[in-house]
């Protein structure tokens, strides 16, 4: 018995050495549990106030906004440019400053003409408005500059009245909520191949004058490499979040860099097959076509009616300029080159406009031509002109508008034409 009971005291010395043992590993757990939970608290404190003071810098310095949060609605032409905006234009290729008057056009401010200045109003889509470029930089305002310097007996005002994804029905309403108060000597309406046709069909496929955001209008690939996010928080961090607009862009712009194609419209063909195919057209762009000479012909009844020359200036697509980009879309989709006439639009645009008696200055040509010299004359993502390509059209359309001129009405300042 003394035996035994001698040998249970390291016994009970050993359990209790195994509980200080237990007690001491639960409290280094406890310790190490809220020493990582401090550290991660730290880091996630840490990540908001980053994100918070990026905020406040982003929007001091002129916070980056997408096209589609750029625009406000309205109860005539459906949307506009967001009046008194300004900001930066968040693009993948070329972020660029932005700034709109209270007209809601991206300009500097107009009030009455003043006696001698022949003012000019371009109507048009994101071409004319200059996606990805800065306001300087447009073909409507490097044109203004050219006819200034080249015509010392006259003060020249070209307007920029180009919106994104515009119809041109869109287009003929602005001209009747803006004209009468800026009073143009010259209504010109740029026509781009690249999508008009189809916007003027889009309008009319359900209710005109609805605006459908960029993200809705066309489908997109999310690449493997895309942050997932659910769409409706999406649609609040781009209204709301300098910081996420301008993250996502630089992002964009990592994986261009990488070779890792940032989201990408999808097509079952190139866009313009529909309009350049040869023999007889689809029904969808029949009718495009139809509504395209309508409106284009009421808008030339409008400018006269505000005592207004008129003209079309035509700006191609990308596939009808450079030629390794028609043969990238031939090979891609599996086309043959003899089905199409990329220059069909061109001719039936220009009949009609021939028998209307409507000016047209198609600049396909010149662009072409600069292409085979080898300038970059439309971005490769969003296929919007570059700086280089809206100084190419902006000489044609000076020496187009400095050819009107003689035709140019002059009124006196603040009259009104019935």
């Amino acid at each position: 018995m003394r035996e035994l009971g001698e040998g249970r005291i390291p016994m009970l010395e050993h359990s209790r050495l195994n509980a200080g043992r237990n007690k001491t590993s639960r409290d280094e757990v406890a310790r190490n549990a809220l020493r990582w939970s401090t550290n991660l608290l730290v880091v996630f404190a840490a990540v908001i106030l980053f994100v918070l003071a990026a905020e406040v810098t982003l929007r001091a310095a002129g916070r980056e906004i997408l096209a589609t949060t750029a625009l406000e609605e309205h109860p005539q032409i459906g949307y506009t440019w967001r009046r008194n905006l300004s900001g930066r234009l968040s693009t993948i290729e070329s972020p660029t400053p932005i700034r709109i008057n209270s007209l809601g056009l991206r300009d500097r401010e107009y009030g009455p003409k003043p006696s001698g200045v022949r003012r000019v109003l371009v109507l048009g889509d994101s071409i004319t408005a200059g996606y990805g470029v800065r306001e300087e930089s447009t073909f409507v305002k490097i044109a203004e500059r050219k006819l200034n310097e080249n015509d010392p007996k006259h003060r020249w005002e070209i307007v920029n009245a180009g919106v994104p994804g515009y119809s041109t029905e869109q287009e003929l309403e602005l001209l009747r909520a803006v004209g009468r108060e800026l009073e143009p000597n010259t209504v010109l309406v740029a026509f781009y191949t690249g999508n008009d046709l189809g916007d003027n069909f889009r309008d009319r496929v359900s209710e005109p004058y609805v605006w459908k955001p960029q993200h809705e209008q066309v489908a997109k690939r999310r690449e493997r490499w895309s942050i997932p996010v659910p769409s409706g928080t999406r649609l609040w961090l781009e209204q709301h979040s300098a910081f996420y607009v301008w993250f996502t862009n630089r992002y964009d712009q990592l994986l261009l860099r990488l070779g890792v194609r940032a989201s990408v419209p999808i097509y079952t063909a190139p866009p313009w097959t529909a309009m350049c195919k040869k023999g007889q057209l689809d029904n969808a762009m029949v009718v495009a076509w139809r509504l395209t000479f309508q409106w284009v012909a009421q808008m030339k009844r409008e400018a006269e009616q505000l005592g207004a020359t008129f003209g079309v200036l035509l700006i191609p697509c990308i596939a009808q300029v450079d030629d390794e980009v028609l043969r990238a879309d031939m090979v891609r989709f599996g086309l043959r080159p003899e089905d199409y006439d990329m220059f069909r639009p061109n001719s039936d645009l220009a009949a009609t406009l021939r028998q209307e008696g409507v000016p047209l200055l198609d600049v396909t040509e010149a662009l072409r031509a600069n292409t085979r010299d080898g300038k970059r004359l439309f971005y490769r993502v969003n296929t919007h002109l570059t700086p280089v390509g809206h100084e190419v059209v902006a000489s044609a359309l000076s020496d187009m508008l400095a050819s009107l001129g003689p035709a140019m009405k002059e009124r006196s300042p603040g009259a009104r034409s019935s």
